[in-house]
């Protein structure tokens, strides 16, 4: 990039001995002869204007790849590109270096090794001063050119950064036409026909809630579950058992119904709140949530169904359960039970190809929006065909302090 130093991945490795996942989520602070380093590195990208929270600075840098073992995203000179961030917060300063080759791993320092406190001699420290020192040289000269003539930078990384390490949206129509093996539902029709149903029946609702009306709607919504996946269902027969013993069996907090009485209200409202914080009323564990919801209790008051009747509302968020959701729904409305649903717009966008898929370098598996309904690495088939096929947003620009 420009004309810098060539700074070799390999020639790092003392930083990214400390980029794993385990030292990025709790961070590491550099021994005194590094943090001197570090700020060196923090005062140096002050020369550019801040770009975000915490008097944040961003920017792009090349690394020379590895010749073998490479794994990472490489340009069309086998170089890799990583972000390297300075930031600071009420006396705490952080250097931020993403690891091209780790993954999304990447490496924290932190001037104080816990964010609550600042720095203690008690504190365990690391020397990664060698490292610092070769990737302050790289700053310096980067920094300086950018100065120099900002556009410079910017109009480089615009047209050369790997689309690896973009971030975009595709049409799902688009996707789905070059990639067919990412539709979400092989059956897109039975899918709007199952959303249509769902629309167009009236809710389910009961004047009480107890564990066994609980139990039994539940075990519905498990089979529904449990028929889409063939794997489960092959090592999980559940003819013959009764709906509590689906529930205490599979259920992550069935068991904890063991001697209550399946048939008051008390007993339910006190299981749930013993056990609210532990996914007690998932069918799929963290994934697929069926909640009971007494009318005007802590949403809206409903006008189509009596008032504090209760009623049942199915979410999701990872875009790999949706089909189980449309199994789920199939299964509860054949029996006469239909449910809330604000997840219903969002599969009927998938199902019919009317949204967008986002595209990051870090995709996060809950991400979704009233335009997107997942989020993808860029697909490694038909690279070129994608990238001509997405939008791509435009690199935060980079400007030196007037």
């Amino acid at each position: 990039m420009l004309d810098l130093p060539i700074l070799n991945f390999k020639d790092l490795y003392q930083l990214w001995r400390y980029s794993d996942r385990h030292h990025f989520y709790n961070g590491v602070a550099p021994d005194d002869p590094s943090l001197e380093v570090m700020l060196r590195i923090e005062k140096t990208m002050q020369r550019l204007k801040v770009m975000g929270d915490d008097d944040r600075r961003t920017l792009w840098i090349r690394l020379k790849s590895p010749a073998r073992y490479r794994y990472g995203i490489v340009d069309e000179q086998k170089f890799y590109w990583c972000q390297l961030s300075t930031a600071k917060y009420e006396g705490r300063h952080y250097l931020i270096l993403d690891n091209p080759d780790g993954w999304g791993n990447r490496l924290m320092l932190m001037s104080c090794h816990n964010a609550s406190r600042l720095r203690d001699v008690s504190d365990y420290k690391v020397d990664v001063m060698d490292g610092l020192l070769l990737l302050e040289g790289y700053v310096n000269a980067l920094v300086a050119s950018i100065c120099e003539n900002p556009d410079v930078y910017n109009d480089y990384v615009e047209k050369n950064l790997p689309y690896g390490l973009r971030s975009g949206r595709i049409r799902r129509a688009d996707l789905n036409r070059l990639l067919p093996d990412y539709r979400i539902f092989e059956d897109a029709v039975q899918a709007v026909d199952v959303l249509d149903r769902q629309q167009t029946m009236p809710l389910w609702t009961t004047e009480r809630m107890t564990l066994r009306t609980y139990m039994h709607v539940w075990r519905i919504a498990y089979e529904g579950y449990m028929n889409g996946n063939e794997w489960r269902s092959e090592q999980r027969d559940l003819s013959g058992m009764t709906d509590e013993e689906v529930f205490r069996r599979y259920s992550s907090k069935g068991r904890e119904t063991e001697g209550l009485d399946l048939d008051s209200e008390k007993a339910f409202e006190d299981w749930d709140k013993a056990n609210s914080s532990f996914h007690n009323m998932d069918v799929a564990y963290a994934r697929i949530h069926l909640w009971p919801v007494r009318n005007g209790e802590y949403l809206d008051q409903r006008t189509d169904i009596p008032e504090s009747s209760w009623y049942f509302a199915l979410e999701y968020s990872v875009s790999g359960y949706s089909k189980a959701m449309i199994n789920i729904l199939d299964n509860l409305i054949s029996a006469g039970i239909n449910v809330d649903s604000r997840s219903v717009e969002r599969l009927r966008r998938m199902a019919q190809e009317t949204d967008f898929v986002s595209i990051s370098p870090y995709p996060n598996k809950y991400h979704h929006t009233e335009e997107e309904g997942n989020e993808i690495y860029l697909p490694s088939r038909k690279p070129k065909s994608i990238i001509k096929a997405a939008e791509w947003y435009p690199q935060q620009c980079v400007e030196p302090m007037d």
